[in-house]
């Protein structure tokens, strides 16, 4: 694959634009995204030769620092805070590859889609029949760290990814043993690509927010029905349901629990 430098400048940029609306905070190399914009020749220069460098395989991205927290729903969680170049690369990556990658998820996953009411799109899927009485919602267990590395780049390779994307994919997730990385900027679209065979087994009543899976059912009793039909699959793709997480909604009140 062949990039020019005019193209790894536009996509720098471009990639810059989109990082720095939330700043964040700088990687171990002490470089922010406003030390950046008083230098941005400088750094321009330097992010697009270790982009080259990366891409040919002579440089590795930089080990993240990790860090453990405690989110939202009280559960412990690992996420992995990059420097600002690796960062930049990484979102430039996710732009060379995101019309095909995009391509590819269905419709009725809504966890990359931006500027939509969440609780009124996922409604208008699965209430656009009449007959629906029960909402079954499913969760796969420990989803990110439980994605087959393997499986996800020979997938990426069977849409058309080229060999480099996906070799510069997988080097950006050395760092993370099982699984993949939270706070990776290509995490999020590779899990939601990562399900499409799922996504496939289901036309219609059915919408997907990254690893929970929505179902409009006329009773409870066609749960285990929906239930065996995903298992199978998921296990085609080394993944598990978490029973624990397991929900029959009757009442048609999703707000609290996307």
């Amino acid at each position: 694959m062949t990039i020019t430098e005019t193209e790894k400048i536009k996509l720098v940029r471009k990639a810059l634009r989109i990082l720095r609306k939330n700043y964040g905070c700088p990687g171990e190399d002490g470089i922010s995204y406003k030390l950046i914009k008083k230098e941005p020749l400088f750094h321009f220069s330097e992010i697009t030769k270790k982009f080259e460098e990366i891409l040919n395989g002579e440089k590795q991205f930089s080990k993240p620092r990790k860090i453990d927290i405690i989110d939202a729903h009280r559960r412990e969680r690992t996420i992995y805070v990059y420097n600002i170049y690796d960062r930049i690369i990484q979102q430039c990556i996710r732009l060379l590859i995101n019309s095909i990658v995009k391509s590819n998820i269905s419709e009725k996953v809504l966890s990359h889609k931006k500027g939509i009411d969440l609780s009124k799109k996922v409604k208008e899927l699965l209430y656009a029949s009449e007959n629906v009485n029960v909402i079954l919602r499913l969760d796969i267990e420990n989803y990110y760290l439980s994605i087959n590395k393997k499986i996800l780049f020979e997938m990426l390779l069977n849409i058309g990814i080229s060999k480099v994307l996906v070799s510069t994919i997988e080097a950006s997730f050395l760092h993370c043993e099982q699984g993949i990385p939270v706070g990776n900027c290509l995490s999020p679209i590779l899990s939601d690509f990562y399900l499409m065979s799922i996504d496939s087994l289901f036309e219609k009543d059915y919408a997907r927010f990254s690893d929970d899976m929505f179902f409009s059912i006329k009773h409870s009793r066609d749960a285990d029905l929906f239930i065996e039909k995903i298992t199978s699959t998921l296990a085609n793709l080394h993944l598990r349901l978490n029973e624990s997480k397991t929900l029959l909604i009757y009442d048609r009140n999703i707000e609290g629990i996307l």
